[in-house]
């Protein structure tokens, strides 16, 4: 009977002197992990921003010249049919106010 006593006392005790150093240590690795986190997210917008602002300087056009197909008019409407293009085709043009 004193054995088991003196066991549940012993672990009780190193229970206590270990929680401290437990709780620490698990504030701190959360803080650190909330960090690492915050700077992943900030990174992958960055990037993706970055390839966003790429593909719009690749797809914008140099002259409002350049993004009339076979002399089409240009159109408010991105699939409107232009009045020179023959039945059924497609002419993809943009408003010259959003081009940046």
């Amino acid at each position: 009977m004193t054995v088991r006593f003196r066991t549940a006392r012993y672990l009780v005790a190193l229970l206590w002197h270990w929680s401290v150093p437990f709780m620490l240590g698990a504030v701190t690795a959360s803080l650190v992990a909330s960090q690492g986190i915050l700077s992943t997210v900030e990174l992958i917008d960055q990037s993706f921003d970055g390839a966003l602002q790429r593909t719009v300087a690749i797809c914008s056009t140099a002259a409002p010249e350049t993004a009339e197909i076979s002399g089409a008019t240009r159109s408010l409407f991105p699939l409107a049919r232009g009045p020179t293009s023959p039945p059924g085709a497609l002419v993809l043009a943009l408003p010259s106010d959003t081009r940046p």
